[in-house]
């Protein structure tokens, strides 16, 4: 993977394999090795790998996606992905053209006004929830449940607070390591 000679630590290893000169050899071998390390895995306990937005994957990833999905053996693992059909390329299309495609939708809103109501209760508050923060997550499980989390433990007393807002407050208190890589992704379009 060229990107990862981008990290100091691996700038600093000289790999001097006469047989391993090319990068297309180099390749080869670690996806045939990754290919066994998970083959091993699998026999020690069931496997389940999930990428998520695998739209946004790169060529060599694709490639590595390939060969583990299209191999023969191919390791016995649960392969799961999601990305955004909108944006799936024809790079994605094709090497994922042999895998089994659900897709899915957002929560309605009887699905996500009984999520609001689990979340609800296992924070110890009782009663129907705010439909504004069920319309306003739209289906969307994990905004929901940041909007409920956060108006049950930080916004108590506050009629209207947003998503954004309540986002924004959870960033607030991530470490300062972990808010430079949220932000650095962030800007990176990760």
């Amino acid at each position: 993977f060229p990107v990862l000679w981008s990290l100091e630590s691996l700038r600093e290893v000289r790999y001097e394999s006469p047989q391993l000169c090319d990068t297309h050899a180099v390749r080869a071998t670690a996806f045939a090795g990754l290919r066994k390390v998970l083959a091993h895995v699998t026999l020690l306990c069931p496997l389940v790998i999930f990428i998520d937005d695998v739209q946004w994957c790169d060529a060599d990833s694709l490639a590595l996606l390939r060969e583990l999905l299209q191999s023969v053996p191919a390791p016995r693992m649960l392969v799961l992905m999601t990305a955004r059909a909108e944006a799936i390329g024809a790079e994605v299309a094709v090497a994922l053209a042999q895998v089994e495609v659900m897709e899915l939708d957002g929560l309605n809103d009887q699905d996500a006004a009984a999520l609001a109501t689990e979340i609800q209760n296992l924070h110890g508050a009782h009663g129907v929830p705010d439909p504004m923060i069920v319309r306003e997550a739209a289906g969307h499980p994990f905004l929901l449940a940041e909007r409920m989390r956060y108006a049950l433990t930080e916004a108590q007393g506050v009629d209207q607070v947003s998503l954004e807002e309540a986002l924004h407050a959870r960033i607030l208190k991530l470490d300062e390591g972990s808010r430079s890589l949220l932000e650095l992704i962030s800007v990176a379009g990760i």
